[in-house]
C-alpha cells in the first residue's frame, strides 16, 4: 500500500544488518503513493534508493511486482558538439492521439498498431505499461491473426531542408537524419518488427516499396527484465521527401504482442550514437562512437 524512500544520508551510516527492522510509516521518506499512481521522478544524491513497501500476503494471486527505472543526465550541449546542428521534427508518445501517423483502412486488414496504457489483453506476452509508467504506447494484438500478417503504421512525410552552408561543411546536398524509439518484443512466439524508409522514388505503401533500414525477429526481452529496456536508434540520408514505415509481423502463436513508444526524428546525427548499429562507444560520453570494426582502448582513444 505504501512505498516510500529513506534519507539516504541516515541510511548509509547506518547497520546494514538493521534493515529490515525499519517500517515504512517510520522512515523519513520523500515520497508516498498507493495503488497504481505514479510518483514524480526522484533525484536522489548518491547511486542507491531504497524502497519500502506494505503487502496483503493474499495467496490467491501470484504475486506482485515493483518496476523502478534509473535515468541517466542526458548530454548537454557543452558535451556533445553535434548538438547545435540537430533539429526535432517528430515526437510522439501517443498522449495526444497518432500524432499524424496513419495505418491503411481497417477494412484492407484487421492486425492493426493499437493504443494502450496497461497490459495487452494477452497473457505472457506485450508490456504492462508504457515507457513512462503513466501514459500511453502502441502494440500489435495477436489473438485471432493468422502468422506472418502485417500490421503497418506510416509517419507524415518530411521535407528535406538543405542550405549552402550545409553543403560547405558536409560536402553533400542532403542532410543525415536521425530515428530513435523504444519497443518492446516479448513473447515466446514473437514475430518480427522492421523499419521502412520510403522516399519519393520509393513513394507507395505496398510491400517492396520501402528500404529497410531495421529490423528486430524473435523475443527480446526475458520475463525478468524490465519492459520497454530497449532502445534503437538509426541513421540515414534520404535522398528526397520522405516517411518512415512501423511494420510489425505476427508470429507463430498468439504471444506476439510487440510494441513501440516514444518515436523521436531529428535533423542530425543521433545524440546517443552507440545505439546505431556499427557504431560503439569509446569513452564515458553517449556521443563518442566509433566503427565498430575498429577497438577502443577503454578510454577514449580508438585504434585499428
Amino acid at each position: 500500500k505504501v512505498i516510500t524512500r529513506k534519507d539516504l544520508q541516515t541510511l548509509e551510516k547506518e547497520d546494514k544488518s538493521r534493515y529490515d527492522k525499519y517500517k515504512p510509516r517510520d522512515w523519513k521518506g520523500v515520497i508516498t503513493f498507493c495503488g497504481k499512481t505514479v510518483p514524480p521522478t526522484v533525484k536522489t544524491e548518491g547511486p542507491v534508493a531504497y524502497l519500502g513497501f506494505y503487502s496483503d500476503e493474499f495467496q490467491g494471486f501470484e504475486g506482485f511486482k515493483i518496476f523502478a527505472r534509473a535515468i541517466d543526465k542526458e548530454p548537454t550541449g557543452e558535451e556533445d558538439p553535434n548538438s547545435a546542428d540537430r533539429k526535432e521534427l517528430f515526437n510522439c508518445d501517443f498522449e495526444s492521439g497518432l500524432c499524424g501517423m496513419r495505418q491503411i483502412s481497417q477494412t484492407q486488414s484487421k492486425f492493426r498498431w493499437l493504443k494502450n496504457h496497461d497490459y495487452t489483453p494477452s497473457q505472457a506476452t506485450g508490456p504492462p505499461y508504457d515507457r513512462s509508467m503513466s501514459g500511453h504506447y502502441l502494440y500489435t494484438e495477436a489473438t485471432e491473426i493468422r502468422p506472418g500478417t502485417k500490421a503497418k503504421i506510416f509517419t507524415p512525410v518530411f521535407q528535406i531542408e538543405t542550405d549552402n552552408q550545409h553543403r560547405k561543411e558536409f560536402g553533400r546536398q542532403n542532410p543525415t537524419f536521425c530515428l530513435s524509439f523504444f519497443y518492446d518484443m516479448f513473447g515466446e512466439s514473437m514475430g518480427s518488427l522492421k523499419i521502412y524508409l520510403h522516399t519519393e522514388e520509393t513513394h507507395g505503401m505496398e510491400d517492396g516499396k520501402g528500404i529497410l533500414i531495421w529490423t528486430r525477429s524473435g523475443e527480446q526481452r526475458s520475463q525478468t527484465d524490465l519492459p520497454w529496456s530497449t532502445e534503437a536508434a538509426i541513421e540515414f540520408i534520404p535522398t528526397s521527401s520522405f516517411f518512415i514505415e512501423f511494420q510489425g509481423i505476427r508470429g507463430i502463436e498468439y504471444k506476439s504482442d510487440m510494441a513501440i513508444d516514444e518515436i523521436i526524428l531529428l535533423q542530425g546525427k543521433c545524440p546517443k550514437c552507440h545505439l546505431v548499429e556499427g557504431l560503439s562507444q569509446c569513452g564515458t560520453k553517449a556521443n563518442e562512437c566509433y566503427p565498430s570494426e575498429l577497438r577502443c582502448d577503454g578510454y577514449s582513444n580508438i585504434r585499428l
